[in-house]
């Protein structure tokens, strides 16, 4: 779950982590889980990107040598700048879990369309992107 204020908590409403307004990600305890832009996030300690969400929606991580590996995409990101963030932000929580689930090839999550109590809503498609 995830606030207005970048604030995210798991299912059991223990917090996992805080957007700050400068882009930095802590976590519990005040620990430094990276920085997150529009586009791109950093994890803690590092300064280039490890993961990009794409204008086309795409979640891309980036290997220590450059490779890119898809991971997802995003419906719904590219309303505005704060959405773009908040699914970037996102991306940068949830992809060490969805890498080792692929790693493992485990689904963390069913395939299929965000579909809510308005029709279709912003959400992520797990699974290799094609």
């Amino acid at each position: 779950m995830i606030d207005r204020g970048g604030r995210t908590w798991d299912s059991n409403n223990d917090p996992v982590a805080l957007l700050e307004p400068n882009g930095q990600v802590m976590g519990p305890g005040d620990k430094l889980l990276g920085s997150v832009g529009v586009l791109h996030a950093s994890r803690a300690g590092e300064s280039s990107a490890w993961l990009s969400v794409l204008p086309s929606g795409e979640v891309v991580q980036y290997a220590d040598d450059g490779t890119r590996s898809p991971l997802g995409a995003w419906v719904g990101c590219h309303q505005t700048y704060l959405s773009h963030q908040t699914c970037t932000y996102l991306s940068h929580i949830l992809a060490p879990r969805i890498s080792s689930s692929l790693q493992n090839n485990q689904s963390m999550y069913s395939r299929g369309l965000g579909w809510g109590s308005g029709g279709l809503v912003p959400g992520m498609g797990i699974g290799p992107w094609r």
